[in-house]
Protein backbone atom coordinates (compact mmCIF):
# COMPACT_ATOMS: atom_id res chain seq x y z
CA UNK A 1 0.00 0.00 0.00
CA UNK A 2 1.18 3.37 -0.87
CA UNK A 3 -0.05 7.09 0.44
CA UNK A 4 -2.36 7.17 -3.11
CA UNK A 5 -4.10 4.25 -2.56
CA UNK A 6 -5.47 5.63 0.98
CA UNK A 7 -6.88 8.54 -1.45
CA UNK A 8 -8.85 6.24 -3.49
CA UNK A 9 -10.10 4.52 -0.25
CA UNK A 10 -11.47 7.19 1.36
CA UNK A 11 -12.77 8.32 -2.46
CA UNK A 12 -14.38 4.79 -2.50
CA UNK A 13 -15.82 4.88 1.04
CA UNK A 14 -17.70 8.31 0.65
CA UNK A 15 -19.30 7.78 -2.93
CA UNK A 16 -20.58 4.01 -2.02
CA UNK A 17 -19.15 3.06 -5.36
CA UNK A 18 -16.28 1.52 -6.98
CA UNK A 19 -17.38 2.90 -10.25
CA UNK A 20 -17.91 5.88 -9.17
CA UNK A 21 -15.02 6.43 -7.41
CA UNK A 22 -13.02 5.18 -10.31
CA UNK A 23 -14.19 8.03 -12.24
CA UNK A 24 -13.57 10.43 -9.84
CA UNK A 25 -9.92 9.46 -9.51
CA UNK A 26 -9.38 8.84 -13.89
CA UNK A 27 -8.75 5.17 -12.75
CA UNK A 28 -9.96 1.76 -14.39
CA UNK A 29 -12.87 -0.07 -12.38
CA UNK A 30 -10.55 -3.19 -12.17
CA UNK A 31 -7.13 -1.20 -10.90
CA UNK A 32 -9.09 0.32 -8.14
CA UNK A 33 -10.99 -3.15 -7.63
CA UNK A 34 -7.50 -5.01 -7.16
CA UNK A 35 -5.99 -2.17 -4.67
CA UNK A 36 -8.95 -2.41 -2.31
CA UNK A 37 -8.67 -6.28 -3.23
CA UNK A 38 -4.96 -6.34 -2.16
CA UNK A 39 -4.94 -3.66 0.83
CA UNK A 40 -7.70 -6.13 2.72
CA UNK A 41 -5.47 -9.04 2.25
CA UNK A 42 -2.73 -6.89 3.80
CA UNK A 43 -4.26 -6.01 6.89
CA UNK A 44 -6.07 -9.28 7.07
CA UNK A 45 -10.04 -7.58 7.47
CA UNK A 46 -12.46 -6.56 5.21
CA UNK A 47 -12.97 -2.91 4.69
CA UNK A 48 -16.35 -2.73 2.64
CA UNK A 49 -19.53 -4.90 2.53
CA UNK A 50 -20.44 -5.92 -1.17
CA UNK A 51 -24.34 -5.42 -1.75
CA UNK A 52 -26.08 -5.40 -5.18
CA UNK A 53 -26.76 -1.73 -3.92
CA UNK A 54 -23.25 -0.53 -3.48
CA UNK A 55 -20.30 -1.09 -0.94
CA UNK A 56 -20.43 -0.09 2.49
CA UNK A 57 -17.95 0.19 5.46
CA UNK A 58 -17.30 -2.77 7.70
CA UNK A 59 -16.92 -1.78 11.41
CA UNK A 60 -13.07 -1.87 11.45
CA UNK A 61 -13.41 -0.30 7.76
CA UNK A 62 -15.04 2.47 9.33
CA UNK A 63 -11.78 3.22 11.93
CA UNK A 64 -9.37 2.47 8.95
CA UNK A 65 -11.01 5.28 6.54
CA UNK A 66 -11.04 7.67 9.81
CA UNK A 67 -7.37 7.09 10.54
CA UNK A 68 -6.88 7.07 6.45
CA UNK A 69 -8.32 10.65 6.24
CA UNK A 70 -6.13 12.01 9.32
CA UNK A 71 -2.85 10.72 7.45
CA UNK A 72 -3.72 11.66 4.16
CA UNK A 73 -4.48 14.89 5.11
CA UNK A 74 -1.44 15.45 7.04
CA UNK A 75 0.22 14.42 3.60
CA UNK A 76 -1.16 17.07 1.71
CA UNK A 77 -0.01 19.34 4.20
CA UNK A 78 3.31 18.32 4.39
CA UNK A 79 3.16 19.10 0.30
CA UNK A 80 1.58 22.39 0.47
CA UNK A 81 4.52 23.68 2.68
CA UNK A 82 6.53 25.26 -0.09
CA UNK A 83 4.07 25.67 -2.76
CA UNK A 84 2.08 27.79 -0.31
CA UNK A 85 4.19 30.14 0.84
CA UNK A 86 5.34 33.60 -1.08
CA UNK A 87 8.31 35.78 -1.31
CA UNK A 88 6.67 38.64 -3.09
CA UNK A 89 3.74 41.03 -2.89
CA UNK A 90 1.40 39.96 -5.90
CA UNK A 91 -2.91 38.71 -5.16
CA UNK A 92 -3.84 35.32 -6.13
CA UNK A 93 -7.37 35.81 -5.83
CA UNK A 94 -10.36 33.21 -7.05
CA UNK A 95 -13.58 35.19 -6.84
CA UNK A 96 -17.16 34.64 -7.56
CA UNK A 97 -18.43 36.48 -11.13
CA UNK A 98 -19.51 39.50 -9.47
CA UNK A 99 -19.46 43.52 -10.65
CA UNK A 100 -18.62 44.43 -6.79
CA UNK A 101 -15.60 41.92 -6.23
CA UNK A 102 -13.82 42.65 -9.04
CA UNK A 103 -14.64 46.42 -9.02
CA UNK A 104 -12.95 45.99 -5.62
CA UNK A 105 -10.28 44.34 -6.79
CA UNK A 106 -9.25 47.10 -9.66
CA UNK A 107 -10.38 50.13 -6.96
CA UNK A 108 -7.72 48.43 -4.82
CA UNK A 109 -4.36 48.00 -7.25
CA UNK A 110 -4.79 51.56 -8.43
CA UNK A 111 -3.48 52.56 -4.95
CA UNK A 112 -2.01 49.69 -4.21
CA UNK A 113 -0.11 48.09 -7.13
CA UNK A 114 2.14 45.43 -7.74
CA UNK A 115 5.74 46.14 -7.05
CA UNK A 116 7.15 42.64 -7.18
CA UNK A 117 5.72 39.58 -9.24
CA UNK A 118 2.37 39.43 -10.27
CA UNK A 119 -1.32 39.71 -9.99
CA UNK A 120 -3.91 36.89 -10.42
CA UNK A 121 -7.78 37.40 -10.35
CA UNK A 122 -9.47 34.69 -11.29
CA UNK A 123 -13.50 34.40 -11.67
CA UNK A 124 -14.71 30.93 -10.55
CA UNK A 125 -17.86 29.20 -8.04
CA UNK A 126 -17.47 27.62 -5.33
CA UNK A 127 -16.45 24.20 -6.22
CA UNK A 128 -13.97 26.01 -8.49
CA UNK A 129 -12.87 28.09 -6.48
CA UNK A 130 -11.36 25.86 -3.90
CA UNK A 131 -9.76 23.50 -6.73
CA UNK A 132 -8.46 26.71 -7.59
CA UNK A 133 -6.69 27.12 -3.67
CA UNK A 134 -6.21 22.84 -3.54
CA UNK A 135 -4.20 22.94 -6.78
CA UNK A 136 -2.48 26.57 -5.96
CA UNK A 137 -3.73 28.10 -8.65
CA UNK A 138 -4.87 30.94 -6.41
CA UNK A 139 -4.01 31.35 -2.57
CA UNK A 140 -7.05 32.93 -1.30
CA UNK A 141 -10.66 33.11 -2.81
CA UNK A 142 -13.56 35.15 -2.20
CA UNK A 143 -16.87 33.81 -2.24
CA UNK A 144 -20.83 34.08 -1.45
CA UNK A 145 -23.64 31.89 -0.40
CA UNK A 146 -26.68 32.01 1.29
CA UNK A 147 -27.02 30.82 5.27
CA UNK A 148 -28.88 27.95 3.93
CA UNK A 149 -25.79 26.67 2.08
CA UNK A 150 -23.50 27.43 5.19
CA UNK A 151 -23.56 24.13 6.78
CA UNK A 152 -23.24 22.13 3.51
CA UNK A 153 -20.00 24.46 1.68
CA UNK A 154 -18.22 24.10 5.35
CA UNK A 155 -18.24 20.77 5.12
CA UNK A 156 -16.64 20.96 1.85
CA UNK A 157 -14.08 22.76 3.23
CA UNK A 158 -13.39 20.96 6.33
CA UNK A 159 -12.80 18.02 3.96
CA UNK A 160 -10.21 19.77 1.94
CA UNK A 161 -8.37 21.63 4.48
CA UNK A 162 -9.62 25.11 3.79
CA UNK A 163 -10.40 27.52 5.74
CA UNK A 164 -13.80 30.24 5.63
CA UNK A 165 -13.73 33.14 7.33
CA UNK A 166 -16.47 35.19 7.49
CA UNK A 167 -16.49 39.31 5.85
CA UNK A 168 -20.08 40.30 5.77
CA UNK A 169 -23.10 38.30 6.92
CA UNK A 170 -26.89 39.78 6.47
CA UNK A 171 -26.46 40.50 2.94
CA UNK A 172 -30.12 41.15 1.21
CA UNK A 173 -30.25 38.53 -2.04
CA UNK A 174 -31.48 41.15 -4.64
CA UNK A 175 -32.87 40.29 -8.57
CA UNK A 176 -30.96 41.74 -11.22
CA UNK A 177 -32.43 42.83 -14.30
CA UNK A 178 -31.88 45.07 -17.55
CA UNK A 179 -33.49 49.00 -16.79
CA UNK A 180 -35.90 48.13 -19.84
CA UNK A 181 -37.06 44.90 -18.14
CA UNK A 182 -41.19 45.01 -17.42
CA UNK A 183 -40.24 44.33 -13.95
CA UNK A 184 -37.91 46.86 -13.46
CA UNK A 185 -40.39 49.60 -12.58
CA UNK A 186 -41.32 47.30 -9.49
CA UNK A 187 -39.70 48.30 -6.39
CA UNK A 188 -39.58 45.14 -5.22
CA UNK A 189 -39.91 41.05 -6.32
CA UNK A 190 -41.83 38.76 -4.83
CA UNK A 191 -40.61 35.46 -4.67
CA UNK A 192 -43.70 33.67 -6.10
CA UNK A 193 -43.10 35.71 -9.20
CA UNK A 194 -39.69 34.39 -10.39
CA UNK A 195 -41.32 31.14 -11.96
CA UNK A 196 -43.24 33.16 -14.83
CA UNK A 197 -40.12 34.88 -16.11
CA UNK A 198 -37.10 33.58 -18.26
CA UNK A 199 -33.79 33.26 -15.44
CA UNK A 200 -29.82 33.06 -16.14
CA UNK A 201 -27.18 31.72 -14.02
CA UNK A 202 -24.03 29.95 -14.29
CA UNK A 203 -23.72 26.77 -15.84
CA UNK A 204 -21.46 25.42 -12.87
CA UNK A 205 -23.02 26.36 -10.17
CA UNK A 206 -24.99 23.46 -8.21
CA UNK A 207 -28.70 23.63 -10.04
CA UNK A 208 -29.88 22.65 -6.29
CA UNK A 209 -28.61 25.67 -4.53
CA UNK A 210 -29.90 28.10 -7.84
CA UNK A 211 -33.37 26.55 -7.95
CA UNK A 212 -33.40 26.97 -3.62
CA UNK A 213 -32.81 30.98 -4.14
CA UNK A 214 -35.36 30.78 -6.62
CA UNK A 215 -38.71 28.47 -5.31
CA UNK A 216 -38.71 26.99 -8.35
CA UNK A 217 -39.12 23.21 -9.96
CA UNK A 218 -39.20 23.93 -13.85
CA UNK A 219 -35.88 24.22 -15.50
CA UNK A 220 -37.73 25.47 -18.70
CA UNK A 221 -37.38 28.93 -17.95
CA UNK A 222 -33.35 28.58 -17.03
CA UNK A 223 -30.32 29.90 -19.59
CA UNK A 224 -26.99 28.48 -18.23
CA UNK A 225 -24.09 30.22 -19.07
CA UNK A 226 -20.18 29.73 -18.17
CA UNK A 227 -19.23 33.48 -18.20
CA UNK A 228 -19.88 37.03 -16.79
CA UNK A 229 -19.71 38.25 -20.60
CA UNK A 230 -22.48 36.08 -21.09
CA UNK A 231 -24.12 36.71 -18.27
CA UNK A 232 -24.70 40.33 -18.86
CA UNK A 233 -25.35 39.95 -21.79
CA UNK A 234 -28.08 37.46 -20.98
CA UNK A 235 -29.22 40.48 -18.62
CA UNK A 236 -28.49 43.46 -20.81
CA UNK A 237 -30.73 41.63 -23.04
CA UNK A 238 -34.55 42.56 -21.73
CA UNK A 239 -35.43 39.17 -21.59
CA UNK A 240 -33.65 37.70 -18.41
CA UNK A 241 -33.36 38.25 -14.91
CA UNK A 242 -30.89 36.83 -12.03
CA UNK A 243 -30.72 36.86 -8.49
CA UNK A 244 -27.59 38.42 -7.12
CA UNK A 245 -25.78 40.59 -4.73
CA UNK A 246 -26.39 44.21 -5.44
CA UNK A 247 -24.13 44.80 -7.86
CA UNK A 248 -21.69 47.73 -7.50
CA UNK A 249 -23.11 51.34 -8.26
CA UNK A 250 -20.54 52.03 -11.09
CA UNK A 251 -21.68 49.11 -12.87
CA UNK A 252 -25.19 50.37 -13.16
CA UNK A 253 -24.90 52.45 -15.75
CA UNK A 254 -22.19 50.17 -17.36
CA UNK A 255 -24.57 47.75 -17.91
CA UNK A 256 -27.97 49.76 -17.82
CA UNK A 257 -29.00 47.52 -15.51
CA UNK A 258 -30.56 47.79 -12.10
CA UNK A 259 -31.02 45.02 -8.93
CA UNK A 260 -34.65 44.89 -6.89
CA UNK A 261 -35.33 43.89 -3.61
CA UNK A 262 -36.27 39.93 -3.37
CA UNK A 263 -39.85 39.90 -1.20
CA UNK A 264 -40.99 37.00 0.84
CA UNK A 265 -37.59 35.39 0.85
CA UNK A 266 -36.35 35.04 4.30
CA UNK A 267 -32.62 33.88 3.63
CA UNK A 268 -29.68 36.39 3.26
CA UNK A 269 -26.09 36.26 2.04
CA UNK A 270 -23.16 36.04 3.81
CA UNK A 271 -19.44 36.80 1.92
CA UNK A 272 -16.44 34.55 2.94
CA UNK A 273 -12.90 34.58 2.45
CA UNK A 274 -11.44 31.29 1.50
CA UNK A 275 -7.25 30.15 1.79
CA UNK A 276 -6.10 26.43 2.89
CA UNK A 277 -5.66 26.26 6.81
CA UNK A 278 -2.04 26.71 6.69
CA UNK A 279 -1.31 29.51 4.76
CA UNK A 280 -0.46 32.55 5.98
CA UNK A 281 -1.43 35.77 4.02
CA UNK A 282 1.44 38.23 2.66
CA UNK A 283 1.14 41.57 3.50
CA UNK A 284 -0.71 43.18 0.45
CA UNK A 285 -3.28 40.26 0.32
CA UNK A 286 -4.13 41.53 3.91
CA UNK A 287 -4.33 45.11 2.71
CA UNK A 288 -6.69 43.89 -0.13
CA UNK A 289 -8.95 41.61 2.68
CA UNK A 290 -8.99 44.86 4.95
CA UNK A 291 -9.86 46.95 1.47
CA UNK A 292 -12.29 44.79 0.65
CA UNK A 293 -14.40 44.14 4.10
CA UNK A 294 -14.52 48.31 4.26
CA UNK A 295 -16.14 48.48 0.81
CA UNK A 296 -18.40 45.38 2.26
CA UNK A 297 -19.43 47.67 5.33
CA UNK A 298 -20.05 50.52 3.57
CA UNK A 299 -22.52 49.35 0.79
CA UNK A 300 -24.25 46.34 2.40
CA UNK A 301 -24.87 48.29 5.53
Amino acid sequence: MNIQHLKYLIYTAELGSINKAAQKLFLPQSTLSNVIKNIEEEFQYPLFKRTNKGIFLTDKGEKFISSAKIIYSEYEKMHTISKVSTVNDSLSISIFPSSFFSHCYFSFVRSNPCTNGCDTLIESVFTECMSDLIHYKSRIAVFYMTSNQRQRFNTIAEKYNIEMVLLKDKVKIMIMMSAFHELASCNEIDISELAKYKLVTYKNIDNRDFLDVCCIENQSNILYVNSRASFNDAISSGEYIAPSINIHPSMNSALNCVCKPLKNYHDMSEIYLLSLKNYNLNKREELFVEYLKMQLEDYYD
